[in-house]
């Protein structure tokens, strides 16, 4: 009796890490959703957040930093448009780790004309560059509150 040829075994490529899978999926996801993606340099500067707001409406904020594929706070931080302190905040733990983490921003202005218009922006920050930024903006009637929620994914490059 004849003996059956075996087929040859198919090569596949290796799978990935668990959190590397995370993270082509939240890039991914942010991508399909327009959010913008900060490309970084892992071996550079650490990563900050900034919000921002224009036409001087006075307004406040919260700002998260949320853990990759998790419903974890890795930051909250609250702020307002109100003085001069700084809006930008070092995000916490190395650069590697900052790798699919998504930082969030709800934003409240006021309209006090005579200026109309509003303008509200949470950019990534690497090195003093910037290195994406979700910018919303428009126009309201006086004694109008308007919130917005700004989202950037940071990815390694």
């Amino acid at each position: 009796m004849a003996k059956k040829k075996k087929k040859p075994a198919q090569k596949t490529a290796p799978a990935k890490p668990a959190d590397t899978q995370a993270k082509d999926q939240a890039v991914a996801m942010a991508t399909a959703a327009n959010v913008p993606t900060a490309r970084f340099d892992p071996a550079g500067g650490p990563l900050s957040a900034q919000v921002s707001s224009g036409f001087a409406q006075p307004g406040s904020y919260t700002l998260f930093l949320w853990e990759l594929n998790e419903n974890t706070i890795v930051m909250e931080k609250a702020g307002n448009f109100l003085n001069s302190d700084d809006d930008e905040y070092q995000l916490p733990g190395t650069n590697a780790q900052q790798d699919g983490r998504y930082a969030q921003a709800l934003v409240t202005v006021a309209i006090t004309p005579p200026e109309l218009h509003y303008a509200v922006a949470l950019s990534v920050i690497q090195d003093g560059k910037t290195l994406a930024t979700d910018l919303k903006s428009g126009t309201g009637t006086a004694g109008d509150v308007i919130t917005r929620t700004l989202w950037v994914l940071s990815a390694a490059q």
